[in-house]
């Protein structure tokens, strides 16, 4: 008995990466897996924050992070995380196995406070 929805309210729209930064290749491990046997969604976040350097993860926390997933990737395949990173403090991210793209995340960034 739950309130029907006339209207579906979707994500922000997230552009894709136009000028690669940055790149970095990993292997699907079977601990990265679900029981769909598809890479679990967590998985996905720590490619698209583990492609950023140390230096700038230190120095910088998200505000915001948007994430759209559009297809799944199985044990086995190989993965290119790329990024491009704006002036503005704004890191567009693509997650992509072969000629698909698997997901896609834009995070915006803030100067971390030091202690």
């Amino acid at each position: 008995e739950s309130e029907k929805i006339k209207k579906i309210i979707r994500g922000e729209k997230i552009e894709g990466v136009e000028n690669i930064t940055a790149q970095k290749e990993y292997n699907v491990r079977f601990y990265d897996i679900d029981t769909n046997r598809h890479v679990n969604n967590a998985v996905y976040l720590d490619w698209v924050v583990d492609s950023l350097d140390a230096e700038f993860l230190i120095a910088h926390e998200p505000r915001k992070i948007s994430i759209k997933f559009n297809k799944e990737i199985r044990y086995g395949e190989p993965v290119v995380s790329a990024y491009e990173m704006s002036e503005e403090g704004i890191t567009k991210h693509r997650i992509s196995s072969g000629d698909d793209v698997s997901c896609e995340a834009k995070i915006t960034w803030e100067t971390a406070v030091s202690e």
